[in-house]
């Protein structure tokens, strides 16, 4: 007597449909991810780094080189802000700190600082100059300052949040 082998088809095409259907899943979770990491900057994540001042307006008049000592600005994610030396004025460590917070309705950067220049409230955008690196710029009644991000990444940011070239209201001082 001849043994047949009786193979169930039926399970192989549930098993084809059950691993394409986990692949299927799969790549729409990872595409999702994706989209979602590749989400521009917000200002304040891209605040969060060191800046370099590179122009320093105060009441209209430029003060950079008489006055700023130290140029790098750093914002932290737990809202403390190093400020940069200026004039020798401030002595101790808690003299180059202060306090941030970004106002999203408004669009401004709150400084909270003993500096007398960085102790206010300031429109904010971001630019992209000619190298393509990032530039931030602030602007209070008195002050007007722009700084460049101090990071070698800054080709992935895009597009910049708050992008000067959309917002009219921040305008370098006529000298």
């Amino acid at each position: 007597m001849k043994q047949m082998i009786v193979i169930n088809m039926n399970i192989y095409p549930k098993t084809f449909f059950w691993k394409k259907k986990r692949m299927i899943v799969n790549v729409f979770f990872t595409c999702v991810l994706l989209l979602f990491s590749s989400c521009g900057e917000t200002p304040e994540s891209l605040l969060e780094s060191t800046w370099v001042v590179d122009t320093f307006y105060y009441q209209g008049e430029d003060i950079f080189e008489e006055k700023m000592i130290i140029n790098m600005m750093t914002f932290e994610d737990n809202n403390i802000v190093g400020i940069p030396k200026m004039n020798n004025d401030l002595k101790s460590k808690k003299d180059h700190e202060g306090s941030w917070e970004y106002k999203k309705d408004q669009q401004q950067l709150v400084i909270q600082s003993r500096n007398e220049y960085l102790n206010d409230t300031f429109n904010l955008c971001f630019k992209r100059i000619p190298n393509g690196n990032i530039k931030m710029v602030i602007q209070s009644e008195d002050v007007y300052m722009e700084a460049g991000l101090l990071s070698f990444s800054v080709n992935d940011i895009n597009p910049l949040p708050l992008d000067c070239s959309l917002d009219k209201t921040i305008s370098k001082p006529n000298m």
